[in-house]
This record gives structure tokens, C-alpha cells and sequence, in this order.
């Protein structure tokens, strides 16, 4: 689940943020380059995070807490998940120069653990809270 935003100095910060069925944390992304020559990566988190244990069928309620300074340093706050807050409590450069115009994008991806099968997955009452 990423949320990026293009700030007032041209470049892009990215939220990036996942629940990980491979290690079963909770990660963040990071530029551990500089604007114009990213290194993207994935960092864990120490928090549990496993989705094959999320009960099928039903809707789970996941918030996600950070901010960011105007130079695109982010911090990764806290998760909630069905009601269960993690403190993140990271701070981590992700601004980027990718030269986009002015946005606020969000973005949503569900992988497969392992070589076969299926997921129907919905997102409802997705909100994005700024000031």
C-alpha cells in the first residue's frame, strides 16, 4: 500500500508500505541513495505482520500513520490492523526525482505466495487524511 505525493520542490515522496508473507513483518521503503540516483528498498520492520493468517472472507481495517519533512525524510509512525496498533517509530529518506507533475497517488497491490492460486480482494472506503 504506497501512497506518493509530489512535494513543492519538484521531487516525490514515496510511503511505501507492505505486510509481508515472506517474513511476516510489517515493512517500509527507503531511498538509501540520494533524489536523482534512488536506491529503492525494503526495510523490516519488528513487527508481525503474516497474511495467511487473516481471516478469509471478511474485511480487515488497516491504517498506516506517517508524516514527512518538506525534503522528503519520512516517518513510518504506526500501523493499526483490525483495531491492533504496532508502533513503527522509523524515520528514513524517500524522496525521489522522478519528475512527475504535482499528484497525491495511491496505490494498492496484492502478491501470491507461491506459484498458483487466487485472491478476490476489494478496498472500500479508502481515505487519505492530510494537513
Amino acid at each position: 500500500m504506497d501512497l506518493n505525493q509530489t512535494m513543492q520542490n519538484g521531487q516525490t515522496a514515496i510511503f511505501g508500505f507492505q505486510c509481508d508473507g515472506w517474513s511476516s513483518t510489517w515493512d517500509y521503503t527507503q531511498n538509501n541513495g540520494s533524489a536523482t540516483q534512488p536506491v529503492d528498498v525494503w526495510v523490516h520492520s519488528n513487527k508481525y505482520c503474516n497474511p495467511r493468517t487473516w481471516s478469509i472472507n471478511t474485511w480487515h481495517h488497516v491504517q498506516i500513520s506517517y508524516s514527512r519533512t518538506t525534503a522528503g525524510v519520512v516517518t513510518y509512525n504506526a500501523v493499526s490492523l483490525d483495531g491492533l496498533e504496532m508502533p513503527i517509530g522509523v524515520t528514513v529518506n524517500s524522496a525521489f526525482a522522478l519528475g512527475w507533475a504535482p499528484t497525491l497517488l495511491t496505490n494498492f497491490q496484492i502478491d501470491g505466495y507461491g506459484s498458483s492460486g487466487a485472491a478476490n480482494v476489494w478496498v472500500d472506503n479508502l481515505t487519505v487524511y492530510r494537513w
